[in-house]
This record gives C-alpha cells, structure tokens and sequence, in this order.
C-alpha cells in the first residue's frame, strides 16, 4: 500500500473540498441575507418605536434589543458551523499536501504564509466580523435617536442580554479569529498525517479496524 492515493481518491477528495467550500459560501450568504431582513424589520419601525402617555419622546421598545441579539446569537452559530467545515477542507487538503498528490495546496500554503490576510479563509472570518460589528452598533445608535425608557424593566432586562450576547459574540470571534491566524490545527492534523504516512502498521491496523466494523 503506496503513500499515495489513486486517481480515483484524488477526484473524490477534490469533489468533497469543493462541496465543504461551497457550504460555506452558502452560510456566509444566508448570514448576510438574514442581517438584511433585521436591518428590514429595525428601519421599518417593527421594532415597535411608540411614544408613552404623557411623554414627548418616541421611544424605542425591548424588541429593539431583542432583535439584535438573536441575531447575535445566529451568527455565533454560523460562524462555529462555519470553522467547522473548514477544519474537514484541513483533514482533505492536509492529506494531498502530506502525500504529494496536489502541488497547488503546497504552494498555495506557501503564498498563504506569506501574505496570511489574502487568503479566502481570512475574507470568511472578514464576513463575520463585518455583519457581527454592524449588529452590534444598531441598538446604540437607536438608543440615541430614540432613548429607552430605563425605568422599564423589560428594557433592563433585553439591554443585558444583548450585553450577553455582545460579549459572548467578540469573546468567540476572537478566540476564533486567533486559532485561525495561528493556524494550529492545520498544523496538528499535517502532523497526524505525517505520523500515519511514515508507520505503515498504522495504516494497515486502521484499515483492519475499519474493515471489521
């Protein structure tokens, strides 16, 4: 048994990053499709921006709050789903790079670890951040053009979750974002495959593994 795959697996391995990179164009889209529609819902005045008895100001209500969080909290999601799909691209691209059967992931690793912020990991991250950032600065700036009634405790209560939601979404960006720049698990799966590709044993002990279950 060769370390390296057949023409067959090659195709099979190129189709299958193909697909992992498609899904994550597909959830990079829905996610900006989905900030339009709560970007459609605040400026449409759904977020029910009423004015009180006896009081000049319009003011905006919990659900002004409510809306950006939720959409927050989507966007977490995604983005976890999002790194999720690339780390199976790593497990693909890694083996082709580790094996010798595609010198295009070689040299792309290459020029990537040249230039780290040109590559189209990087634009993904970009995308996630952009629309995170944007949901983030809606309900300030609707406080200001439109301010809460503090006295409320329902607008306490949304205030802090999208407080919550704020947090929990940089903190995981963040994290995120520097597991991706360092990119350790890439590192850690090349090395794996390395170790499986220099110990033939493992590779027939695998095998029989899987032929058995």
């Amino acid at each position: 048994m060769g370390n390296r795959p057949s023409p067959e697996d090659i195709t099979k391995i190129h189709a299958e990053i193909n697909q992992c990179i498609n899904q994550r164009l597909t959830i990079q889209t829905s996610l900006v499709a989905l900030f339009g529609v709560v970007i459609g819902l605040l400026v449409s005045g759904l977020t029910a921006i009423s004015r009180q008895e006896n009081d000049s100001f319009i003011r905006a209500q919990p659900i002004s709050f409510l809306l950006p969080s939720a959409m927050l909290t989507v966007t977490i999601i995604l983005l976890g789903y999002n790194q999720g799909i690339l780390r199976s691209m790593h497990v693909l691209s890694t083996y082709l790079e580790c094996t010798g059967a595609s010198i295009w992931e070689k040299h792309y690793q290459q020029f990537s670890k040249s230039r780290k912020h040109v590559t189209h990991d990087h634009h993904s991250l970009h995308v996630f951040l952009i629309v995170g950032l944007l949901t983030i600065a809606i309900p300030p700036i609707i406080s200001v053009l439109f301010p809460p009634d503090y006295d409320n405790p329902q607008i306490i209560i949304t205030i802090s979750i999208f407080i919550v939601a704020t947090v929990w979404f940089l903190s995981c960006f963040w994290c995120t974002w520097k597991n991706r720049f360092e990119e350790k698990y890439r590192t850690r799966v090349m090395d794996r495959w390395r170790s499986i590709l220099a110990n033939p044993s493992e590779r027939v002990e695998n095998v029989d593994l899987t032929e058995t279950g």
